[in-house]
Parts: structure tokens; sequence; C-alpha cells
């Protein structure tokens, strides 16, 4: 974490029992919020397979303490599965949701993966609630603040890293004035804190 992108959250957010790191790649951030958080339930979420194999191997040490839950999935505003693709510099890198159908069938090229709701890994969390919630998954969080956002009423401390224009796309800033967050602005990050 020698860009330290994450290290504002811990201004507003001094203890946490629960984080969700929803697009966390190969676990640089989660093994942050385990040093932070030393006793924090932690959710990592990603959805590229090999990448997700290095998110297990990195977060290890935290696992064997039983702080961490890696789970191989992209975050979507409905369960079910959807496709992938990733550029072809490496493996490691990000994957973006290519196309879904209203159906349910997956269209076009890529690789195919489970999706789950955030409600859904929010109840995974004791008490059903996130003190954090880190999202940087690659453009889909235009599609997961703008639909099906009820979740939000149980995060503390939303952290987005926005891509393109999702910020516009999903109407962030007046979802958090309606959600009663308050808006921060960091270089790499925007957050949404409730205070």
């Amino acid at each position: 974490m020698r860009q330290k992108v994450y290290s504002p959250i811990k201004k507003h957010v001094k203890k946490a029992r629960a984080v969700l790191d929803l697009g966390a790649n190969i676990g640089i951030a989660t093994n942050y919020f385990a040093s932070i958080y030393p006793n924090a339930q932690i959710i990592a979420v990603e959805p590229h397979p090999e990448t997700f194999e290095l998110l297990v191997e990195n977060t290890r040490h935290a696992n064997f303490r039983g702080l961490v839950t890696p789970v191989h999935a992209a975050v979507w505003h409905e369960a079910g599965s959807l496709k992938l693709t990733t550029p072809e510099s490496g493996a490691y890198v990000a994957a973006t949701v290519v196309e879904r159908s209203y159906d349910g069938d997956c269209v076009a090229e890529g690789i195919e993966v489970p999706a789950v709701r955030v409600q859904d890994l929010l109840a995974k969390l004791d008490g059903g609630q996130a003190d954090i919630v880190k999202m940087d998954v690659e453009g889909a969080e235009a599609v997961l603040l703008s639909s099906s956002n009820d979740w939000i009423d149980s995060v503390r401390c939303l952290a987005v890293e926005f891509h393109a224009d999702s910020r516009e796309a999903s109407g962030f800033d007046a979802l958090m004035k309606e959600k009663g967050l308050r808006v921060y602005e960091y270089p790499h990050t925007v957050l949404g804190v409730r205070e």
C-alpha cells in the first residue's frame, strides 16, 4: 500500500467490526484493513479466477486469524452469473462486466463467474451491517449504486473508486445526501460517511 490510497478511511472510521472489500483484486486493501482493524470480520470479493487465487494466497495470514473470508464472485445488482472480460495485458488485472440480458442469459465473450448482491454479503456479517464497504469494481459501481441500493442504509462508510463517468451515471452525490452520508473527496477514492 505504498500509495496509501485507503488511509483516509481510518480518519473517518476509527474502529471497525465489519468490512466488505468489493473488487479485492490480489488482497492489498484487504490486508491493509486487516492490519488497521485487527478484530474486524472482512469479506473480500474478487471475480477473476486467477486473481482470486492470489487473493486467497495473499490473505492467508489474516485467514489464520479468522479475519478474512474470500468470495469468488462479481458484485452485481442481482444474484446469478455473468460474464467478465479482461485486458490482454495480464491475468492479475481488472475484470469488467461484459453484458447480461434481463432473462439471466449471459451474452458476449468472456469468463463466466458467479454474481452476488451486496445485500447478500451484508447478511453474512454479524448484525448485517458494515462499517466499511470499499468498492473498486471497474465500472459496475454505476449499476450497484443506481439500482437496488437499500443496502447503503446498512453501511457506515462507503469508499468508491469511480471509473469513467460512473459517479455521474450513478447519481452518487445526490444518493449520498438522500441516504444521510457526507461526501469526502480524496485523490483516489470518494467517501460517503455516516456521521
